[in-house]
């Protein structure tokens, strides 16, 4: 009875470990795809800068 109860408690402890680690996991995928969306939105951003900018300058070329 005592070794099953000893089991169990380290079974239950290595659960609240990965349940510990999956959570700073989870943290670290959503803080890398916001960077990642971000770094994205900025190139596209950047894109139609260019896109208006080459427009602009096509205007006063003519």
């Amino acid at each position: 009875m005592e070794r099953l109860l000893e089991r169990l408690s380290n079974e239950i402890g290595a659960l609240e470990t990965e349940s510990e680690n999956n959570a700073k996991l989870d943290s670290a995928l959503v803080e890398s795809v916001y960077h990642y969306m971000r770094e994205k939105k900025f190139e596209a951003i950047r894109q139609e800068l260019n896109i208006l900018t080459n427009k602009k300058s096509m205007r006063r070329a003519r």
